[in-house]
């Protein structure tokens, strides 16, 4: 299995020691949906551009993604969505577990065969933008009106602003609104093109407050949709951004995502491992790479590792200009 340089996160609260059943490759069915899912009218609508899609709603299992992909087995089948009320064992980057709460937030999972023409690299950018647009529309180079900004930060997570960032400490103060897990595992090639594998996309989005610090709601620009009414928005722009970058790469999202990602012209801190490196976030790449500008004046490719925005937003030395 691969796991690409993403994770989901919604909602940062520990795992019940004593969660309900229903963790591995089956979800977990036991007890009444709290929410009107409508997963029958989400899979009629989808149905004519993706024929024999099948979109579940459950009310508890322990992870979405690993569900979907314990579909993965035999010859490819048609996409598959499902969302879970409730998450016990949601896996995030380094081990992290976290618990998903009922009512609280959005927390799903889409799966297809998948064989990208210009690689993978890119992919959980193509799909944070879809997520963002679905949320909040920004106009082809521009932005929206209104004083809050949903934005990026490359390259899986969506952070809140509550006024636009236009200085560098103004972006350190951005809040985590949700993230994304993207998995694969190869599909026999006898039974699709050759390079294709099975990829499962992992959502997950803060919906109510979650009582956790430096997190982020969609309740606070749009508080009259609830999970399913989201879940309704986001699945179909989705499912199209990926089915054009499986065809065209990065390239028609490149300079849009780079507008609202947080960390271009921002002083940062890349760990990867052992190393540490602080620059300033130039540009993205057509490969989805981040490219910094050293403190030594170098400039670096960062194809992976943890990325933190300065907090005090100070410019680094020798840090020149925005590419």
């Amino acid at each position: 299995m691969h796991r690409h340089d993403a994770h989901a996160e919604a909602v940062n609260v520990p795992a019940d020691p004593n969660p309900p059943a229903g963790g591995g490759g089956e979800p977990a069915l036991a007890g009444a949906l709290r929410l009107a899912w409508a997963p029958e009218r989400l899979q009629a609508g989808l149905a004519p551009h993706w024929p024999g899609i099948s979109v579940r709603a459950v009310a508890s299992t322990g992870s979405t993604n690993s569900d979907l992909l314990a579909c993965s087995g035999g010859p490819p089948s048609a996409p598959q969505v499902l969302v879970a009320e409730e998450q016990t064992a949601g896996r995030g980057r380094q081990g992290r577990v976290w618990y998903a709460q009922p009512g609280h937030s959005l927390t799903f999972s889409l799966a297809r065969v998948l064989r990208p023409r210009q690689g993978w690299g890119a992919l959980s950018l193509v799909v944070g933008h879809a997520v963002a647009q679905a949320l909040q529309p920004w106009p082809p180079g521009g932005e929206p009106t209104g004083s809050g900004r949903l934005m990026l930060k490359w390259p899986n997570d969506l952070w809140w602003y509550d006024t636009p960032p236009t200085t560098p400490s103004a972006r350190a103060r951005g809040r985590k609104l949700g993230g994304i897990l993207i998995e694969t595992v190869a599909v026999p090639e006898a039974s699709a093109e050759p390079g294709s594998r099975w990829v499962v996309i992992g959502i997950g989005i803060n919906v109510h407050p979650p009582g956790v610090e430096g997190a982020a709601s969609t309740a606070e620009w749009r508080p009259h949709d609830e999970a399913p009414a989201l879940w309704h928005r986001i699945v179909p722009s989705v499912l199209d951004a990926v089915a054009r970058f499986e065809v065209e790469g990065f390239k028609p999202w490149q300079a849009d995502v780079q507008r609202r990602d947080v960390l271009i012209g921002q002083p940062i801190v890349v760990e990867a491992g052992a190393v540490r490196e602080e620059g300033v976030g130039l540009a993205l790449e057509a490969d989805g790479a981040l490219r910094i500008r050293l403190t030594d004046g170098r400039e670096q490719r960062v194809v992976a590792g943890e990325v933190r925005v300065r907090p005090d937003g100070r410019l680094c030395p020798a840090a020149g200009g925005q590419a």
